[in-house]
């Protein structure tokens, strides 16, 4: 703690004279700390850029994301309206899915494999345990527990013994559930139709019980469309029957799903339409998204730096404004990423995975309504999209816009030709990746880090802890400077006092004679 000295003996301004004479020391120690502040300017700009990249990322390059543009059902333009949607609906898988009328008639629903045991089952057996073999594999389950304990009625058992079954069944594809109307535990099989794979949809009970369960049964029904018509069934009864996956059937590239017989109801009709609006406006909100990340790079490399303003001190500070140093700030921070190679390199990359051609797609952008703008400075990289063209071009030919955003290239393509055959978004997607997202191959990265948290993994993060070092140092050595000057004043001070004692004395003492 510095010792203050008033200078009432000596006359003089003490502080005044000590802060002066740190001056040029402290400005030395103001120079780091704001050699420090640059360093995180830099450093939050860095991550802002990272951020963006990974937000973009996320949004609609990430694969394991349901909104992600390299999904084939982001395309998809083609819809189905239903006349009775409780029987029969469809669903366009991707956008190769014809757009038709389907006429639909079920016969016969596809029935799973089936049984009920109950607690009375168990009543003339001592054993308390069931082996349920199924497709090929068993799986053995001890009730004892259960039916042992006294204090449950009939009703708490078989509800017991049904969740008990349905955890240790699931592995072999049955279900167990309790039925109010069986009185029991109702077990079914997961998959409808008579196989499963090359076996035969059944399954048996050994042990406490010996039961074999109903054979599941194929869907019956008929869908007609322009084309003709497909007939599901039991092949062994019906040559010309196809066998459906349980109670759906895919045609075309649309999935149809069966929920009831058309008894009752009559043919039903499923009337394709087209409809873009799910996929156009992906695709805008990607482009907007898109540019306003490369625009702010653009900004960021573009802008001159104004070596007059630097962060200001906490004696400026205390001389300004709020608003003042909110705009002060701002000056300072401009420029600070200027023509930086990484940044630069980014905007390029992104622009030349999306703008370059891609061979083999069938349409450029250029023919969907996306072009790209003409300005090599702040919007360098940028697109602006035509709505009514874009409509235009998914209308008539969504898989050539599919293939043009994620396409991939045949097996046996030349690696020189690897690229040019890669969907733009499939492009993109590796070059967003490696540069804002992988730590291991991300420049930016390496440089600020993603977080506080990074510290190890980025030389930005480093540097700025060796300057909060250097400026611990350099403040403490500072305290001691001016420390001893207050102490040499202060002998200044005690001196002068001892003298102006003696003088009072003498003064005292002449007087006295006089």
């Amino acid at each position: 703690m510095t010792t203050r000295v008033t200078g009432l003996a000596s006359g003089l301004n003490v502080d005044e004279l000590v802060t002066n004479s740190m001056k040029p020391y402290k400005a030395k120690v103001d120079n780091v700390k704001q050699n420090k502040e640059i360093l995180e300017i830099r450093q939050k700009l860095y991550r802002d850029i990272i951020s963006q990249g990974s937000d973009l990322y996320d949004k609609y390059l990430n694969i394991a994301k349901s909104d992600t543009l390299l999904s084939t059902k982001n395309y998809i333009t083609t819809t189905f309206d239903s006349t009775n949607s409780t029987v029969a609906t469809a669903k366009a898988l991707d956008s190769t899915a014809i757009k038709d009328n389907y006429k639909i008639d079920v016969t016969k629903l596809a029935t799973t494999a089936n049984t009920t045991i109950k607690v009375g089952d168990f009543d003339t057996t001592t054993t308390k345990s069931l082996t349920f073999s199924y497709n090929g594999k068993d799986v053995t389950v001890d009730l004892s527990s259960i039916l042992d304990n006294t204090t449950y009625v009939a009703e708490d058992k078989n509800r017991l013994i049904a969740s008990t079954l349905n955890d240790q069944l699931s592995s072999l594809g049955l279900k167990a559930t309790y039925s109010d109307i069986a009185g029991g535990v109702y077990i079914e099989s997961t998959s409808a139709g008579s196989k499963i794979g090359t076996n035969t949809n059944q399954f048996t009970i050994a042990g406490s019980i010996s039961k074999t369960s109903s054979k599941g049964s194929n869907l019956e029904a008929t869908i007609t469309s322009s084309k003709g018509t497909i007939k599901y069934g039991d092949p062994s009864i019906d040559p010309t029957a196809q066998v459906a996956n349980g109670n759906t059937a895919t045609v075309e590239g649309i999935k149809f799903t069966f929920t009831d017989t058309t008894a009752a109801s009559g043919t039903v009709t499923l009337v394709g339409k087209t409809d873009v609006t799910a996929a156009k406006e992906k695709i805008i909100k990607f482009f907007n998204d898109y540019n306003t990340m490369v625009q702010n790079m653009n900004k960021l490399v573009n802008e001159k730096r104004n070596r007059d303003y630097l962060p200001l001190t906490d004696d400026q500070k205390k001389e300004m404004k709020e608003n003042e140093i909110t705009l002060w700030n701002k000056k300072v921070e401009q420029g600070q990423l200027s023509r930086d190679s990484d940044v630069s390199k980014l905007v390029n990359d992104m622009k030349n995975a999306i703008g370059n051609s891609v061979i083999d797609s069938g349409t450029t952008l250029e023919k969907i309504g996306i072009k790209p703008i003409k300005d090599y400075t702040t919007k360098n990289g940028m697109f602006e999209v035509n709505e009514e063209e874009l409509t235009k071009a998914l209308e008539e030919n969504p898989d050539k816009v599919m293939n043009l955003f994620i396409q991939t290239p045949p097996d046996g393509t030349p690696d020189s030709e690897k690229t040019s055959k890669t969907g733009i978004i499939n492009r993109l997607k590796n070059i967003v990746y490696d540069q804002t997202v992988s730590i291991t191959k991300s420049a930016l990265i390496k440089k600020a880090g993603k977080s506080d948290s990074d510290f190890s993994q980025n030389t930005l993060s480093k540097s700025i802890s060796d300057y909060e070092k250097k400026i611990k140092t350099m403040t403490k050595d500072l305290a001691e400077r001016e420390q001893k000057f207050y102490s040499k004043y202060a002998s200044l001070e005690k001196a002068m006092n001892s003298y102006n004692a003696q003088m009072a004395q003498l003064s005292s003492a002449f007087g006295t004679s006089a």
